[in-house]
């Protein structure tokens, strides 16, 4: 019998590139007007959303290094 297991992947909104379900790289950025509607969320590697902002932007938690 064949193995019927998936990985779920997501492609990073940047770069392209796979990301498995379970990389501690996946990133979320959550795109929305003011009004707060509509909303796209797109996927990302953690290095390419640094890679995107701005140095003068300061980062939060979400996009520290992983230890």
């Amino acid at each position: 019998m064949k193995d019927e297991r998936r990985t779920t992947r997501y492609v990073c909104a940047f770069c392209t590139g796979a990301i498995p379900e379970t990389s501690p790289d996946l990133r979320r950025v959550t795109i929305a007007t003011l009004d707060g509607f509509p909303v796209q969320d797109l996927f990302a590697h953690r290095a390419c959303v640094v890679r995107a902002v701005s140095p003068e932007i300061p980062l939060g938690e979400a996009l520290d290094e992983e230890p």
